[in-house]
C-alpha cells in the first residue's frame, strides 16, 4: 500500500498542481501575462518575456512570489482582472473529487495548505467544486495567513501551532520538490509527490519521494520512486 492509512490522523493537501490542474497557472504566468504585459506597456513579446522571467526566477519560492498584490504593484497591472481572462482553464484534476470523497468516507480530516494568495484561492473555488469539500474556513490555510511560504521552516512551525497536529501521523501531498523536502525535514510522517501536475506537460518524477500520477495509487500496491 502506498500510504499506511492506519498511521494517518490528518491529510494536508496542496492546491495548484495537486487538487487542481497546474495548466491554468503555467499558461497564465508563462503565456498570457507576458502577452498582456507587452500589449499594455507597449513592449515586444520577447522583451516582456525576458523581463518577467528574470523577475520570476529572482523571487521563486519566496512568499511574495506567490502574492498577487505584490505582483500587481510591481507590474502596475490589475492581475485579478487579468487572471479572470483565462479562468475558463481552471479545473480539478480528474481524480480529485473521488479522492476527497474517499477521505470523507474514511472520516479523515483534510486541510488545504497552499502557497496561493487568498485572491487566487477565491477565484479557483468559484470555478470548481472545492468549496463543497472545504466549507469550513479553518480547513483552508494560505501561506499568506502564516507569513511564510511552504518552502520555509517557519511555515510548518506556524501551521503546527495553528492546527496542533502530530507531524508523524500526518500525510502531505504536493507537486513542488522544495516544499516536499521542507515538509519531510519538518517531520511529516508520509510525504507524497504528484508527478503530473500539469495535464499539458509530460510527467516528471521528483527524486527522493513516492510519486503518484493518480490519487487511486494511494490505495494500491503499485508505486513509483
Amino acid at each position: 500500500m502506498t500510504v499506511n492509512w492506519s498511521q494517518v490522523n490528518l491529510v494536508l493537501l496542496d492546491m495548484d498542481g495537486t487538487l487542481l490542474d497546474l495548466h491554468y497557472d503555467n499558461y497564465f504566468w508563462l503565456q498570457h501575462l507576458p502577452k498582456r504585459y507587452a500589449d499594455i506597456h507597449g513592449l515586444t513579446l520577447a522583451k516582456a518575456e525576458a523581463f518577467l522571467t528574470a523577475r520570476i526566477e529572482a523571487t521563486r519560492g519566496q512568499l511574495h512570489w506567490y502574492c498577487i498584490d505584490a505582483w500587481a504593484n510591481y507590474l502596475q497591472l490589475d492581475l485579478n482582472t487579468l487572471k479572470q481572462e483565462t479562468a475558463h482553464l481552471i479545473r480539478l484534476r480528474p481524480d480529485t473529487e473521488t479522492f476527497l470523497q474517499r477521505l470523507q468516507q474514511l472520516q479523515l480530516p483534510f486541510v488545504l495548505a497552499t502557497n496561493a494568495h487568498p485572491h487566487s484561492v477565491k477565484l479557483k473555488f468559484s470555478h470548481t467544486n472545492l468549496s463543497k469539500y472545504f466549507c469550513d474556513p479553518e480547513s483552508i490555510i494560505s501561506a499568506h495567513d502564516l507569513g511564510a511560504a511552504k518552502e520555509a521552516p517557519e511555515f510548518w512551525q506556524a501551521l503546527q501551532q495553528q492546527l496542533d497536529f502530530n507531524p508523524t501521523h500526518t500525510l502531505f501531498i504536493d507537486d513542488n520538490l522544495s516544499v516536499l523536502t521542507q515538509a519531510k525535514a519538518f517531520g511529516i510522517g508520509q510525504v507524497i509527490a504528484v508527478a503530473n501536475p500539469d495535464s499539458q506537460q509530460p510527467a516528471r518524477l521528483l527524486p527522493g519521494f513516492t510519486n503518484i500520477h493518480d490519487f487511486s495509487e494511494l490505495f494500491s500496491q503499485q508505486v513509483d520512486h
